[in-house]
């Protein structure tokens, strides 16, 4: 039997990490900025958008320095800056697609408190369930769990809320059945009287 214990929710880190970010790994081509007060990270393609907002270039300067994948997408955003005059959500996500032939989206995700809120931009191809589970990793409100075996004690973290949909999710993670585990979910601490004799 595989027993899961869930880490403390105070002790528990989240699965994403800065090098998750980085060129090569799962979520190099996913921005996350807005909120000053919280971790940010913009994807190289990103950068290039906004530099092509900040320094007003124009269609020719846009292809000469950076290359296009995606010609409707960039005049899109074109369009959309010439008749708006501001930098939005939408003329990021459309220099996105024609910088790097995907298409983009944006969110803005939310934690349990009111200042925790940040706006993410990620390819499409990423699927439907991504910002959910995305905005429970980044600010931590999933669950993680250590889990053990007669050879093994290894971490995952789940960001399901459902608790039937969490232990699918975690034997799916380990590679087992629900029915190959036990999950012990954390209660709380206990604190008993310690005495000595006087």
């Amino acid at each position: 039997m595989i027993k899961f214990y869930e880490v403390a929710p105070e002790h528990r880190e989240s699965p994403i990490d800065d090098w998750d970010f980085e060129p090569g790994y799962w979520l190099e081509d996913v921005s996350v900025t807005g909120n000053k007060d919280y971790r940010s990270h913009k994807s190289e393609a990103f950068k290039k958008a906004e530099r092509i907002i900040e320094d007003e270039y124009d269609i020719e300067n846009v292809v000469r320095c950076f290359g296009v994948v995606d010609w409707d997408a960039l005049e899109t955003a074109f369009n959309y800056m010439a008749e708006y005059k501001y930098r939005s959500e939408t003329v990021i996500t459309k220099l996105l697609q024609a910088l790097t032939g995907n298409e983009y989206d944006t969110r803005e995700i939310r934690g349990c408190v009111q200042g925790e809120w940040n706006r993410v931009y990620f390819p499409v191809s990423k699927g439907e369930d991504f910002v959910e589970w995305f905005e429970t990793a980044y600010f931590n409100n999933g669950s993680e769990w250590i889990v053990e075996d007669e050879d093994s004690r290894i971490s995952v973290y789940s960001c399901e809320w459902d608790e039937e949909k969490m232990k699918v999710d975690l034997a799916d993670q380990c590679g087992v059945s629900v029915d190959e585990c036990e999950f012990y979910k954390f209660n709380g601490w206990k604190r008993e009287p310690d005495y000595k004799k006087i």
